[in-house]
């Protein structure tokens, strides 16, 4: 499988803070998903493939950023992020809890 980010590589949000991608954690049909680390904190990073990549679903996640999430429960969008050496941009969003399932672990 070829990865849109390495580990040890450094991207940056919108704000200009650093995340620096630690490992691979899973794929669907709109992208990736790392863990990263920024400072003494770990976070997810989802990355957009070129094809999801865009305007209408940038402009999405800038709103959802803007707005924050409806509680603490939701992985929600944090932060923009973007790398002018990959297509496309992706965001940070906390990691899920290891007791909280995904849905396929659910069925």
């Amino acid at each position: 499988m070829a990865y849109k980010l390495r580990r040890g590589q450094i991207v940056r949000s919108h704000t200009g803070k650093s995340y620096v991608v630690k490992e691979f954690l899973g794929s669907g049909g709109q992208g990736e998903v790392y863990k990263a680390n920024s400072g003494s904190s770990d976070y997810a990073v989802k990355w957009y493939y070129p094809h999801s990549a865009t305007e209408t679903q940038l402009e999405l996640i800038k709103k959802l950023i803007a707005i924050g999430p409806p509680n603490d429960r939701f992985l929600w969008p944090l932060e923009l992020l973007c790398d002018d050496r990959i297509k496309g941009f992706g965001y940070t969003m906390k990691l899920r809890d290891r007791n909280y399932k995904g849905i396929v672990d659910l069925m």
